[in-house]
């Protein structure tokens, strides 16, 4: 009975004991159970769509010409261009919101990308007020420094940290889905280093002046971005959520 008793006990001793790790392992697999669409043989890498880096170099190609071609003036142009498209897009999402539809579609292109939340109107209300400002400011009055500061506040802070805090994937990937935001970004900034040192649009600051005021408003958008988007009840999207493939399988 003895030795019965003991071998019983030193085969308990040897079993194995539970899976280690079992935690980080139910957890992978929630995750792959939440983006099911996706294969686990999926790999994420953190790169722009061809759409992205079309459009972004687009940008930055039409900024370097129309320097080349007419200086500071030429600048303004192109930046003047490409934030009224801006515009139209927001204008197009009011517009869908005053039908009744939700402001934003899905847009499925590549795979693998992070999705971005649901975004209420008033934050395109608000990108059109600040980038109105800012074109009005230059286009009509010549101050180069409010331009910039309205400008940079939005594309350089709010829609910055709207991309790299909200959406679903690592900051890396976040950040790989603004490069149209921070090409605009650097064109503002541009813009306002390249301005005549006598103009009067400086507001006195001077060149270097302005461009510091300028950088301080992003980091001041970026704050009362992330402040307004949580007054607005944005939720980050979960990370580790995929965009699907294509259109069929993506989110209604």
């Amino acid at each position: 009975g003895n030795l019965r008793h003991e071998v019983v006990e030193l085969s308990q001793n040897l079993e194995p004991d539970p899976v280690p790790n079992q935690k980080g392992k139910d957890y992978q697999l929630a995750a792959r159970q939440r983006v099911g669409a996706m294969p686990e043989t999926t790999t994420y890498i953190a790169f722009p769509t061809v759409m992205d880096m079309v459009i972004t170099s687009s940008m930055l190609t039409a900024a370097v010409v129309g320097y080349v071609l007419d200086g500071h003036h030429g600048l303004i142009v192109v930046m003047s261009l490409i934030a009224i498209w801006w515009i139209m897009t927001d204008l197009i999402k009011v517009y869908r919101f005053s039908q009744g539809q939700d402001p934003e579609t899905p847009v499925a292109a590549g795979a693998g990308l992070p999705l971005r939340p649901k975004l209420p109107v008033q934050w395109f209300g608000l990108s059109l007020a600040l980038q109105s400002l800012g074109l009005l400011a230059q286009l009509i009055c010549g101050w180069t420094v409010l331009a910039g500061c309205s400008l940079m506040f939005f594309y350089g802070g709010c829609d910055l940290i709207c991309h790299l805090w909200y959406y679903s994937g690592t900051l890396a990937e976040n950040f790989s889905m603004a490069t149209q935001t921070v090409a605009m970004a650097f064109i503002v900034l541009a813009f306002v280093i390249t301005g005549p040192a006598t103009s009067w649009g400086y507001w006195d600051l001077g060149r270097w002046g302005a461009t510091f005021w300028v950088l301080v408003c992003a980091l001041l958008g970026l704050v009362a971005g992330k402040l307004g988007l949580d007054l607005l009840g944005v939720k980050a999207t979960p990370q580790g959520e995929r965009k699907p493939l294509t259109i069929k399988n993506s989110e209604p």
